[in-house]
């Protein structure tokens, strides 16, 4: 009987230290800050179409303001953007005479915000050599310039680039 007694105080102790470490994790007291959800009405995006010579010439503006050093000309449906004092090569060269990085970095950036856009990268050489030497360099210039952009966070399948060689020059030869 005294048994019994104890195993029904020890299950009632027990049970009431259960229900009372249950109750601390469900109660929700003044301790709690209850935040009410208010919905929000959804803001409207208006999205503004524009024609593609209003977007060429809406990035051209951007450019020449962010690159002042930059020739930005349109022709058809695509934007040319020129560096012809500012990337310049020694006779045979990869790399060009100056660090360029910055201005990449700036093109780079502005590329990321005209997410339209695509990029095709030219490279240039002048008349003297062979001509398939010539073809080869400008290729090797072109992917020098386009290696930099994809450092500077351009997507890679934005950006094409493409020797032109000997063929149009920037400067007189």
């Amino acid at each position: 009987n005294k048994m019994m007694k104890n195993n029904i105080f020890k299950n009632t102790f027990l049970f009431f230290v259960l229900f009372l470490i249950s109750s601390c994790y469900n109660y929700d007291g003044p301790t709690r800050i209850i935040k009410k959800r208010i919905p929000q009405t959804p803001k409207k995006i208006e999205i503004k179409k524009i024609s593609k010579n209003e977007y060429l010439n809406e990035i051209k503006n951007v450019v020449e303001k962010q690159l002042p050093e930059a020739q930005v000309e349109i022709f058809n449906d695509s934007l040319s953007v020129l560096f012809p004092n500012q990337i310049t090569y020694n006779s045979s060269a990869i790399m060009p005479n100056e660090d360029i990085n910055p201005k990449l970095k700036k093109l780079s950036s502005l590329i990321l915000k005209f997410y339209l856009t695509n990029l095709i990268v030219t490279g240039h050489t002048d008349n003297k050599g062979n001509a398939e030497d010539n073809k080869m360099l400008s290729s090797l210039r072109a992917k020098f310039i386009y290696d930099n952009l994809i450092y500077f966070k351009t997507p890679a399948d934005r950006l094409h680039y493409w020797g032109l060689g000997d063929t149009n020059p920037l400067k007189p030869n």
